[in-house]
């Protein structure tokens, strides 16, 4: 028994002293790797962001020349037949900006931005189709003119929105998008 002591208190000090030491220098690797862990997810998720705006702004400025080009057709009377707006960016790229993206207003402006460029699309669509006989031509007091007229006003107007709505993702771009 006593050579069971001998040996079991010098390998108890050990342990103990393992532990005093050890739990330490435990704690502390681990909050550097989880600091580590939380700067890689915040630069991840800044480079998210800013991709996720720079397609927004790039969708917007093409479809700003589009808008102009359909404003210009609508003065003469024309539509496009397909004038392949970007219609679905805000829709793939909603969610990464709803979540990263700390200005509800501007939030708001783009989501009803993408919500009115459907409308003037299917807008387009109905005139292109009563203009090619596809459909049939509206009934007094609303005329074909009226519609041209709307679809003139509306691709003036959100040519100038989709400007906006760059110029303000582009500043807050800029700013490191908080």
């Amino acid at each position: 028994m006593a050579e069971f002591l001998d040996a079991f208190w010098p390998n108890l000090a050990a342990t103990a002293i393992g532990v005093v030491l050890g739990l330490p220098v435990a704690l502390y690797l681990n909050r550097q790797f989880t600091i580590k862990a939380m700067e890689t997810e915040v630069t991840e998720s800044k480079k998210l962001l800013s991709d996720a705006i720079t397609t927004l702004v790039e969708s917007c400025v093409y479809n700003i020349k589009v808008l102009n080009n359909m404003n210009q057709l609508s003065l003469d009377g024309q539509v496009m037949r397909n004038p392949d707006l970007r219609t679905t960016t805000w829709g793939t790229l909603s969610v990464i900006l709803v979540h990263h993206l700390r200005d509800p207003g501007l939030l708001e402006v783009t989501s009803h931005h993408w919500l009115r460029l459907n409308r003037l699309e299917e807008l387009n669509s109905q005139v292109f189709a009563m203009q090619t006989g596809q459909a049939p031509l509206p009934q007094e007091p609303i005329t074909l003119a009226d519609y041209i007229c709307e679809l003139h006003r509306s691709a003036s107007d959100l040519a100038a929105h989709a400007h906006e709505i760059s110029e303000r993702l582009q500043h807050l771009q800029g700013q490191g998008a908080s």
